[in-house]
């Protein structure tokens, strides 16, 4: 649904030391907690769970491979801690990476790897600013899957007008001031 589950998890909990503080309070609480579906702060905390055990595995599994599995659990609750990042949109810099046990480096420090990165970024800014495209996933064989966004194009309907046109006048019958007379008729 597009928000954070510590941020649903934050809100439940906040609602709940309101309510025990101030009982009153329950009844605007109410409204808002009644529109989450049964089970969602359980998925919420699932979620929770599942991000960092995944986190950690990969750690394990290409960063650290056959080093410390602690050092890739802290690193994975670290990366998680919203208190410490606010969004996930938050940039993580070289030296705070570093510093918390990120085995990372400067693209600066390797010009051909810079090179190679800033062309696949300049090619993926291209397309989404040329493109209808959205996402995409691509792999070292050239295959990959294209997220197009379609749109469909719909004429803004105005609102029916009445046809209604003047009253013409009736026609005024055509009075004759002459009798026509075939010749030789009298």
């Amino acid at each position: 649904n597009g928000l954070a589950a510590h941020s649903i998890l934050k809100d439940y909990e906040r609602a709940r030391n309101d309510v025990l503080s101030n009982p009153v309070l329950g009844n605007l609480w109410a409204l808002r907690l009644n529109a989450l579906p049964f089970g969602f702060l359980n998925h919420c905390e699932q979620n929770i769970r599942l991000s960092e055990e995944k986190v950690t595995e990969w750690l394990n599994s290409y960063m650290f491979r056959g080093g410390d599995g602690q050092k890739a659990e802290e690193i994975a609750h670290w990366l998680g801690d919203v208190d410490e990042h606010r969004t996930h949109g938050r940039p993580i810099g070289y030296d705070m990476a570093l510093s918390k046990g990120l085995a990372v480096k400067r693209l600066e420090d390797d010009q051909q790897l810079q090179e190679l990165v800033m062309s696949v970024y300049h090619a993926v800014m291209v397309t989404f600013q040329t493109t209808p495209c959205l996402k995409i996933i691509e792999n070292h064989n050239g295959k990959g899957h294209y997220f197009v966004a379609g749109f469909v194009m719909q004429q803004a309907v105005q609102p029916a007008q009445q046809n209604v046109q003047p009253q013409a006048e009736p026609p005024t019958p055509a009075v004759p001031t002459a009798i026509p007379v075939e010749a030789g008729k009298q």
